[in-house]
């Protein structure tokens, strides 16, 4: 689904019965040809259809988003909009779309919001759909500023919305404050690592190196160092996930 905050620890996902082995002999992604998109969705309507519970869905994320660049592993990033949440307490409306391989999280419940029910799929066809779920009857105009695409609106929920600027995401320039509060912040965290080290606590030494200073403070550094260089007008994804199409080569490595 759309990054933050709707994105999801890949540590928390819930490995299910007789999955293990297939995941560690590296075949995950490697059994048959992906499902097309069209496949994927023509599945998506006509299940929306045929189920009078469903009011809209609506498409959402990299395979909308003009500057990103879906492939056969992205997932479909769905939101569905409900008249009725009970059918959706229980995972057996899932089967309409596969057999499923992971789920998360384990039983259906909110995670970002209190009005989405969340419900990450990876099915044994190797489809991926990010299902959010809500009872909303109506959405703020605003609400995709990032893109969408309609699949399903029996009721018309998306006709007024506003045309998207896809400029959520774009890197924005600090404030000196901001810039200087990083800059600290980053030596601040580096006296944990040099103690750690000193007392031998490796655990904690490289936690606090990749966990705090890398994913913390460098991370930003290096989203806003190539906002500079791109004058503020890219997104770098979540956890710097496109930063290898903004940097040189010499850059990458000694950051990665």
């Amino acid at each position: 689904m759309t990054p933050f905050p709707r994105t999801y620890t890949v540590c928390m996902l819930n490995i299910e019965e007789g999955v293990m082995g297939d995941v560690v002999a590296g075949t995950l992604f490697g059994k048959g040809p992906m499902k097309r998109e069209d496949e994927v969705i023509g599945r998506l309507r006509d299940w929306a259809n045929g189920n009078d519970s469903v009011r809209a869905v609506v498409l959402v994320g990299s395979r909308v988003e003009p500057d990103s660049r879906p492939d056969d592993l992205s997932d479909y990033d769905i939101e569905l909009y409900v008249n009725d949440i009970q059918p959706f307490m229980n995972d057996d409306w899932l089967a309409h779309f596969g057999e499923v391989m992971v789920r998360w999280p384990l039983q259906p419940m909110s995670t970002f919001s209190q009005d989405w029910l969340t419900r990450l799929v990876l099915f044994k066809n190797r489809v991926r759909i990010d299902f959010q779920i809500t009872t909303m009857d109506s959405i703020e105009p605003s609400a995709y500023d990032g893109g969408h695409r309609a699949l399903v609106d029996k009721d018309a929920l998306t006709r007024e919305l506003d045309e998207a600027t896809f400029s959520e995401y774009i890197i924005k320039k600090p404030a000196k404050e901001e810039y200087e509060a990083l800059v600290n912040g980053f030596f601040w965290e580096a006296t944990y690592v040099a103690k750690s080290l000193c007392r031998d606590e490796l655990h904690f030494a490289k936690f606090m190196l990749d966990s705090a200073m890398r994913f913390e403070y460098l991370q930003r550094m290096i989203e806003w160092h190539i906002g500079e260089e791109q004058d503020w007008s890219v997104a770098t994804g979540v956890c710097g996930r496109f930063f290898k199409r903004y940097l040189d080569s010499s850059t990458l490595v000694s950051t990665s």
